[in-house]
């Protein structure tokens, strides 16, 4: 057998796998993404413990995201207060 025909063989099983991955990895991502509005919506409904709840489970897979971290910091009581007493604040100074 010469090496012409092995090594396509060889090289289309790798290309294979890694398109596979890449699809895998896209979902992966789909899936945080649903899951991250998911919890905007929760928040944007005032259900903030639930919010809070969805945004710790999606740190582990985004720890690096602002916006997780950010949105799960407003969550939370206390700068829920400081937001309302910024806001308010604001709408004086306009």
């Amino acid at each position: 057998m010469s090496k012409g025909p092995w090594f396509r063989l060889v090289f289309f099983c790798v290309l294979l796998v890694c398109a596979a991955f890449a699809v895998a990895e896209d979902d992966q991502n789909q899936k945080l993404d649903r899951q991250f509005q998911s919890a905007v919506a929760q928040y944007d409904a005032g259900r903030f413990a639930e919010a809070a709840s969805q945004l710790e489970k999606l740190l582990p897979y985004a720890s690096q995201s602002f916006e997780v971290h950010e949105l799960l910091d407003w969550s939370t009581p206390r700068n829920r207060r400081m937001r309302k007493l910024w806001n308010i604040s604001k709408s004086q100074s306009d």
